[in-house]
């Protein structure tokens, strides 16, 4: 719940539509079987948007993969969004588009942990777009907290083998470009102390939950044919606007 399909939208404009859209969540919305779980009633209550979106999420999660398995066949351009619990998909498949010919654009929006969590349960109750957050039940890892502790240290590798890269700040309106880079270019920092916290708070939370770091777990990927549909300068343009139609809490 970080911003990533707002700020993505307002970045595309009128071209959103013309990218294909490999997303889970806008997968299950389309499904029969979500639909009629939300109309399913247990002792005269009917099942909650989380329910139904968790009844739904593998069977999503694979219909999104075959989407984007056509959309490459197809060299189409392709929004990739989502959590990224298996964050080595995501280096698999940057390299991948980048064999293919795609220009591979990472935006990183970044948000504060518990801000995160207050988002993604309101952003539940109203369409379903859950990721499991805490108090959890003995043994059941804090999802969001845990996402918000793998990415700081994660996110470079990634960006490292994208095209471009950005990390913003979506605490604040209208989001803030933080770090930049681009192959071949020298980065450019734009705020060093949210850097140095953004890197600190990978160590902090790894500590809290013991896993290991390994990959990303919430990226997202703009892809498509060179030259890329929206440039890294135009985009972090657009994105610092705080234009009207940017909705701050995402859908």
């Amino acid at each position: 719940a970080s911003g990533k399909t707002s700020m993505v939208r307002q970045l595309l404009g009128e071209k959103f539509e013309t990218f294909v859209s490999v997303n889970p969540d806008d997968v299950k919305e389309q499904m029969p079987e979500y639909n009629e779980a939300l109309e399913f009633e247990v002792e005269g209550k009917k099942t909650s948007a989380k329910d139904a979106s968790a009844m739904c999420h593998e069977e999503s999660s694979d219909i999104a993969s075959d989407i984007y398995d056509k959309a490459v066949t197809q060299g189409l351009s392709m929004i990739i969004d989502g959590t990224g619990a298996k964050g080595e998909r995501h280096r698999d498949r940057i390299q991948a588009l980048k064999d293919a010919g795609y220009h591979v654009q990472l935006m990183m929006p970044d948000l504060d942990p518990e801000l995160a969590v207050q988002r993604a349960e309101d952003r539940a109750e109203e369409t379903g777009r859950w990721v499991p957050t805490g108090p959890p039940p003995p043994g059941t890892p804090d999802i969001v907290r845990k996402i918000y502790g793998k990415v700081p240290q994660n996110f470079e590798p990634l960006a490292r083998l994208a095209d471009e890269f950005a990390l913003f700040d979506t605490t604040t309106f209208p989001p803030t470009v933080k770090w930049t880079g681009a192959q071949g270019q020298e980065d450019v920092v734009h705020d060093i102390g949210f850097l140095e916290r953004f890197k600190k708070r990978s160590a902090e939370l790894a500590t809290q939950f013991g896993a290991p770091l390994t990959m990303p777990e919430e990226v997202l990927s703009l892809s498509e044919g060179n030259p890329p549909a929206v440039s890294l300068a135009e985009a972090i343009a657009i994105i610092e606007t705080g234009a009207e139609g940017l909705d701050r809490k995402p859908k």
